[in-house]
């Protein structure tokens, strides 16, 4: 591992990575600029070109690339090494894997990037139901009334799953995904008869979605990309949240709802002088009422990164936690016609 990252450092500039998100100025050999980690009026945040390091004079933070990613961006070292390691064009294998064989790991590569395909896939389908499906309208008034722009419905992609048995499942199957695919990717259940009823790449009798009637919320990891979704009942439906089943790509409790976005919103804040702080979400709603309201919701809960409806129970249930009140502001973003929202 030490020769990845060794390698990894030789092509991945500290200078020009910092570059992106502070603004240096050349002083003598090394650079200096405002500290993105602290609230400070004279620079003090100094990088050392030569040495491949960086250190701030003021709280007296320090360290290589990899730790400057990790707290830029609020990442573990596993995740900064996978993606310093992609911006470098240097193949990794995941910790959790290096026992495996290259055959091994692989195939596990392939199914993960399989599974992020069928993720994608089913957003697109959730967010053009929402938008363009008569079956939606329960979906668009509700969040109309919750006060959520149409430009937030599409930087969130958020989505509608119609009272099917089998509308998603239709058409992934179509896709050329298989039921086992859908199974496993946490998108559809078995019925009774188990997979394989309908030869394993038909519809009718092996599977049917796993989310139906609800309003659809994406959930990505901090580098933006899909990993599971996100349910929201209408009316006194139960359960009123519903997360996906735990997959090889979403495991439960590891993930904050609009982590990504709220991670940017933080270096934005840091950048600016001011407190990087973490995220409390209140359901689902609140990062994308907060989002179309100038900010993501931000609140220190003791120094950790917090989520009110973090426990689930073994069916992938989520416990709700206290509710966010709607907002009379941005009523108004459905006027016009569903194609168009």
């Amino acid at each position: 591992m030490t020769s990845i990252i060794e390698t990894i450092k030789a092509k991945v500039d500290v200078v020009e990575e910092i570059g992106l998100v502070v603004a240096l100025q050349k002083s003598g050999k090394s650079f200096k600029g405002p500290c993105p980690f602290h609230n400070e009026r004279t620079p003090s945040f100094y990088v050392f070109g030569e040495s491949q390091t960086w250190r701030c004079f003021g709280c007296n933070e320090g360290g290589d690339v990899f730790t400057f990613v990790q707290m830029q961006q609020s990442l573990e070292f596993r995740e900064a090494l996978l993606y310093l390691a992609e911006k470098a064009g240097v193949a990794v294998e995941d910790y959790s894997s290096h026992n495996r064989s290259p055959e091994e790991e692989r195939e596990s590569q392939a199914a993960k990037e399989r599974l992020r395909k069928l993720n994608e896939d089913a957003l697109l389908w959730f967010h053009q139901m929402l938008l363009r499906s008569k079956d939606a309208a329960q979906a668009r008034a509700y969040v109309q009334s919750r006060g959520i722009s149409s430009e937030s419905v599409v930087t969130f992609s958020l989505g509608y799953a119609p009272d099917r048995r089998e509308g998603l499942s239709s058409y992934l199957l179509g896709q050329g995904y298989t039921e086992s695919e859908l199974v496993s990717g946490g998108l559809a259940r078995m019925r009774d008869g188990g997979i394989g009823d309908s030869g394993g790449t038909g519809i009718g009798g092996g599977i049917y979605d796993y989310f139906r009637h609800r309003l659809i919320f994406p959930i990505r990891d901090t580098r933006g990309r899909v990993i599971g979704f996100g349910g929201r009942a209408f009316g006194d439906a139960q359960p009123k949240y519903l997360n996906s089943p735990q997959t090889l790509l979403f495991e439960k409790n590891s993930v904050l709802y609009a982590m990504d976005m709220a991670r940017d919103a933080s270096h934005q804040t840091g950048k600016a002088g001011g407190d990087r702080r973490r995220v409390c979400r209140c359901g689902h709603c609140a990062p994308v009422w907060d989002k179309a309201n100038g900010s993501l919701h931000r609140q220190r809960y003791h120094g950790k990164a917090h989520s009110t409806t973090e426990k689930t129970d073994q069916t992938g249930d989520t416990r709700p936690g206290p509710r966010c009140s709607g907002s009379s502001r941005n009523r108004a973003w459905y006027s016009r016609s569903p194609k168009n929202l």
